[in-house]
């Protein structure tokens, strides 16, 4: 019996030893693999929801009294809208949204981004407006939240993100808001179509495009500054992702139309799949990984449960 119990033994030790170095071996591999994307990124915060069926799409930030609190949408396991938000040294909260009927908006929440003390959010049809300084105060991890109002009906066709950058003077007051940018993008077979419209328009409830960025492959995040436009393409839930980024001043531009291919991007930097959503913030971009939730879970033990800086 002793023998046996031995052998046994012998037999769970070795395969946990297997497992171990399979383990090491995977992290030093994707270090290897995506060396260029490790050395510009930098983890600054846990990303909430992943072991609960949750998928996240985009993200953003907002920073008020020198902390900074992360945004996240997407859908839950049963396909309905949620938002984490993701507060330093603060348990995280979840929160979906309710009209002014007080009826649940169960849509997928599909983009993100805030303008102002005001955290925009997109159902793919609609983009909703809501006050961040009432919800950095919320407490409760299952609470239902109001929606601040309805600003306007963009399409069918919207489906992914919202971006936006430079949009206000003072964070306190709104009333000094700049006439500055938010993008908004459109898949058509295959390709995307980045839509660019001043921030006063979409307080008027007159959505007017002023620019559009033609990119003729499906992209999973973008962020648009000054100098570049910097975007995300996901290859699948095994296979590389990749950072493409543009220098604005070297797109070809023709009827208020940049055109943006896989051939003209300034640079391609590999990174670990299912990379997702894109946000610039004080100086920097931030991003997040869908390869650590539960549809997914390899993700997990390559340690991409983290939103992430980019150094570009």
């Amino acid at each position: 019996m002793k023998k046996l119990f031995k052998v046994f033994f012998i037999i769970v030790l070795g395969i946990l030893v297997i497992f171990a170095l399979a383990f090491i071996s995977l992290n030093i591999a994707k270090r290897i693999m995506y060396e260029k994307y490790y050395t510009i990124s930098d983890e600054i915060a846990n990303n909430g929801g992943l072991g609960s069926g949750y998928t996240p799409y985009d993200l953003t930030s907002y920073v008020v009294s020198d902390k900074t609190y992360y945004f996240t949408c997407g859908s839950t396991r049963d396909n309905k809208g949620v938002i984490y938000m993701i507060r330093p040294n603060m348990d995280d909260v979840y929160f979906t949204l309710k009209d002014s009927d007080n009826n649940l908006i169960e849509s997928v929440y599909t983009g993100i981004c805030t303008i102002g003390n005001y955290l925009v959010v997109s159902t793919g049809n609609d983009l909703y407006l809501i006050n961040l300084d009432s919800i950095i105060k919320l407490d409760n991890q299952t609470e239902n939240y109001i929606v601040e109002e309805n600003v306007v009906a963009i399409s069918q066709q919207i489906e992914l993100a919202i971006e936006s950058r430079y949009l206000y003077v003072d964070k306190n007051d709104t009333s000094t808001m700049r006439d500055d940018l938010l993008y908004i993008t459109s898949y058509n077979a295959g390709e995307t179509l980045i839509y660019e419209y001043s921030v006063n328009s979409l307080f008027t409830n007159s959505l007017s495009v002023l620019n559009c960025y033609n990119v003729d492959y499906k992209i999973d995040g973008f962020a648009i500054d000054a100098d570049k436009v910097i975007i995300i393409k996901q290859n699948g839930k095994l296979s590389p992702s990749y950072i493409y980024i543009y220098e604005r001043a070297e797109l070809t531009y023709s009827e208020k139309n940049y055109i943006l291919t896989v051939e003209n991007a300034d640079e391609a930097i590999k990174a670990p799949s299912l990379i997702s959503g894109l946000d610039y913030d004080n100086n920097r971009y931030i991003t997040m990984f869908q390869s650590a939730n539960n549809s997914n879970v390899y993700g997990k033990f390559m340690f991409m449960n983290k939103i992430v800086s980019l150094k570009i």
